[in-house]
């Protein structure tokens, strides 16, 4: 986000330079050029900004649901888990049961570890978008 709020002020600044250049317009060509330079540098900016955007709710978007997945295997998991109980506390224990929450649980690491590696690409994306930003500044 905070490559998003740098975008952001450097687009106001140039639009900034932009209205004070059109405030004192005059015939100088070299004038024009330099604000023509500037809308076109706020217009790539704005571009890069639209770009990581659209990435950023790409990345959040897969770990929506990738968190979704998560909650329903857990809610799985916790209804096996129940069955299991009472198949205990009445002496009924079935080995299928079992089996089943067993599956279920290893569901369950795996969901979890598919929420990590979506919330680690999500990392990546915002550091890579910073880096990019700190060579654009250099």
């Amino acid at each position: 986000m905070s490559e998003l709020t740098e975008l952001e002020t450097r687009l106001n600044a140039a639009l900034e330079r932009l209205e004070s250049g059109v405030a004192g317009l005059n015939s100088d060509s070299g004038d024009l050029a330099e604000l023509t330079a500037d809308l076109e540098a706020a217009q790539d900016a704005n571009t890069a900004l639209q770009g990581s955007l659209a990435t950023q709710q790409d990345k959040l978007s897969d770990l929506d649901a990738e968190l979704q997945r998560l909650r329903e295997v857990n809610s799985q998991l916790e209804n096996n888990n129940r069955a299991l109980r009472e198949a205990c506390e009445t002496g009924q224990v079935d080995a299928a049961l079992i089996n089943k929450a067993m599956l279920t649980e290893l569901e369950s690491l795996r969901a979890q570890r598919s929420v990590e590696q979506a919330e680690a690409k999500a990392a990546m994306a915002a550091l890579d978008a910073l880096i990019q930003s700190a060579r654009e500044d250099a």
